[in-house]
C-alpha cells in the first residue's frame, strides 16, 4: 500500500492551518509551450487548416495565505483532485482521441501524482454536443471540447498530488517568468478544418470540482488565464455547482486560434514576404505562428511550406532561403569562408 510520507503530510497540514480565504486563487492557463510555463495569460497564435496543434494546460494551486507566492513565506498548497473542461463555441476543428493526456508521473516518494486520471488512456474523447450526458454535452453556449479532464486520488493516500515545490522526479514541473513553480496538468492535440475565422477556448471547473490536500473545495477559489478586456470576473468557487461547467459571461477566453491557409503565418489572407519575415524571426522556436507543418518547431520544413504556397505579385522579390543561424552556425560559416580564402591564396602562390 502506498502511503503519503509523514514529513510531507505534516508540512501540508501546517500550511493549511496557516491558510486563509484571502489566499491567492488557484490558477490554470493554456499555453502552446509544454516545456516552459512562461507567464500566465491567454494563448494567441495562428493555426492552419489541416495542421495539428498541441495545446497545454498549466496549473498552480492557491497560496498558503494572503498575498503573492513566496517560496518560504507563502508557498503553494498541493492539489489532490482536479476536474477541468476545455470548451469552445466553434466546431471547426477535431481533437485527436489518442493524444489527450493528463500527466501522472511517479514522484520521489514512489507514489504517482494521482490515483487515477481521465484522458485518452481511459477512453476520453472529444465532446461534440450530440446528446446530453456527464461527459458528452458541453454546457451552453459552448458546442464542442473536452469535458472532465481529471486527475484524482480518493482516498488521498493513493497519490501525492502536486504543489508546494517541484518534485525532483516530476518532469512536468517548470518555473514561470516570475520565478514561481507551475505544473503541466494536461495536453491535447487539435486540427482545424477551415482556414477562416478563429477558435476560442474557455477553461471551466469540471463536473467533479477540485480541492487541495486536506481540505474540501469550499476552501479554494480558481482563476483561468488572465482577463484583459473589461473588468475581470470574480474567481470561481469549485464547491458551488453553479460555478462548475460554467463560464462567467464577462470572462475572457483562455486561448484564441486565428485560422489561416498554409504558409500564411501572419493570417492576413495572403502568403507573401510578411510571412517569410514571421518565419525568419521565429526560426528555432517552438512558437506556433510559423510552424507550418505542425511538428512543434519552426524550422526549414516550415520555410518549404511557405515557399510552396508563396504567390508573389508581378515584379515582387522572390525571397531565397536565408536561415537565421544561431551563434554556432555563424562560427561554422566564418570558418568555411576562412578556409576558402586560404585555398585561393594557396592556388595563387603556386600559380594555379
Amino acid at each position: 500500500m502506498r502511503i503519503l510520507p509523514v514529513c510531507r503530510a505534516i508540512f501540508v497540514l501546517t500550511l493549511l492551518l496557516a491558510g486563509s480565504a484571502e489566499a491567492a486563487p488557484a490558477r490554470f492557463w493554456i499555453s502552446t509551450d509544454g516545456q516552459d510555463p512562461g507567464t500566465p495569460g491567454v494563448a494567441e497564435f495562428v493555426a492552419a487548416s489541416g495542421t495539428p496543434r498541441r495545446l497545454h494546460i498549466w496549473a498552480q494551486p492557491r497560496t498558503t495565505s494572503a498575498g503573492d507566492w513566496h517560496a518560504s513565506t507563502n508557498p503553494f498548497l498541493e492539489f489532490q483532485n482536479v476536474s477541468l473542461n476545455v470548451v469552445s463555441q466553434e466546431t471547426t476543428y477535431s481533437i485527436d482521441p489518442s493524444n489527450i493526456d493528463v500527466y501522472n508521473p511517479v514522484l520521489t516518494s514512489g507514489n504517482p501524482r494521482f490515483g487515477d486520471v481521465h484522458d485518452s488512456s481511459t477512453g476520453m474523447t472529444e465532446s461534440p454536443g450530440t446528446s446530453p450526458g456527464l461527459y458528452d454535452y458541453p454546457p451552453a453556449p459552448f458546442s464542442q471540447g473536452l469535458l472532465g479532464l481529471q486527475g484524482y486520488s480518493i482516498p488521498a493516500t493513493l497519490g501525492d498530488g502536486f504543489g508546494v515545490s517541484c518534485d525532483a522526479a516530476d518532469p512536468y514541473c517548470g518555473t514561470t517568468s516570475s520565478g514561481s513553480p507551475a505544473w503541466l496538468f494536461a495536453s491535447f492535440t487539435l486540427t482545424p478544418s477551415t482556414d477562416t475565422g478563429s477558435i476560442q477556448f474557455a477553461l471551466q471547473v469540471g463536473t467533479n470540482g477540485m480541492n487541495h490536500v486536506g481540505e474540501d473545495s469550499s476552501a479554494m477559489e480558481v482563476e483561468f488565464g488572465v482577463d484583459t478586456i473589461g473588468a475581470a470576473p470574480s474567481p470561481y468557487d469549485p464547491s458551488l455547482l453553479s460555478d462548475r461547467d460554467w463560464t462567467f459571461p464577462v470572462d475572457d477566453r483562455d486561448a484564441v486560434l486565428t485560422l489561416a491557409g498554409p504558409g500564411d503565418y501572419n493570417a492576413d489572407g495572403a502568403v507573401d514576404s510578411l510571412d517569410y519575415a514571421v518565419w525568419e524571426s521565429q526560426f528555432g522556436a517552438n512558437t506556433y505562428d510559423a510552424d507550418g507543418n505542425g511538428d512543434g518547431l519552426v524550422n526549414l520544413a516550415d520555410y518549404v511550406v511557405w515557399r510552396n504556397n508563396y504567390a508573389p505579385t508581378k515584379g515582387a522579390i522572390v525571397y531565397p532561403l536565408h536561415v537565421p543561424e544561431p551563434a554556432t552556425w555563424s562560427l561554422l560559416g566564418l570558418l568555411l569562408v576562412t578556409l576558402a580564402r586560404l585555398a585561393r591564396a594557396t592556388r595563387s602562390s603556386t600559380g594555379g
